[in-house]
């Protein structure tokens, strides 16, 4: 009785509102700690690509908190989903702009002095359903790193 009940306002709720349900993110921020590097997880609303707010903006930066140089090679452009972001989470849209990727011969190393942060990495799009949901995001490829943050979507 109780599932037949949840159902059936699940259906009446997706009749009410319209359209494919979409589940709006809480913002929210993680700092996780590697090796004297810090990477910095946020979550907000994507008003850059979407007026509605539906679409949430997953960002991501690496910090160097060690009193010394390091090298590292970093993802470039976006992270993509499967390749830098493992998540349950199903999306009803993504937006993925072009990248001109690496200089040609680099192998995308970069030396962060302490206290330097990398350029922010972004992924971008609309969670389909309500949940809480962890995503592990890899932004640092060597060595490889992969930070967590739970995102809560309503």
């Amino acid at each position: 009785m109780r599932r037949t009940l949840l159902l059936t306002l699940s259906a009446i709720s997706l009749l009410a509102c319209g359209g494919d349900p979409v589940a709006i993110p809480e913002p929210r921020q993680e700092v996780v700690s590697f090796n004297g590097l810090e990477q910095e997880l946020t979550v907000t609303r994507n008003l850059e690509w979407d007026d509605s707010g539906e679409m949430m903006a997953l960002r991501s930066r690496i910090i160097n908190r060690s009193d010394k140089p390091v090298t590292v090679r970093l993802a470039h452009c976006w992270l993509f989903l499967g390749d830098n972001i493992i998540t349950k989470a199903t999306f009803t849209s993504m937006v993925m702009p072009s990248c001109a990727g690496p200089e040609p011969g680099s192998d995308g190393t970069t030396t962060l002095q302490p206290g330097e942060a990398s350029k922010s990495l972004s992924f971008v799009g609309a969670i389909e359903f309500p949940g809480t949901y962890t995503f592990k995001v890899k932004h640092l490829v060597d060595p490889e790193f992969w930070g967590e943050i739970k995102i809560t979507a309503r």
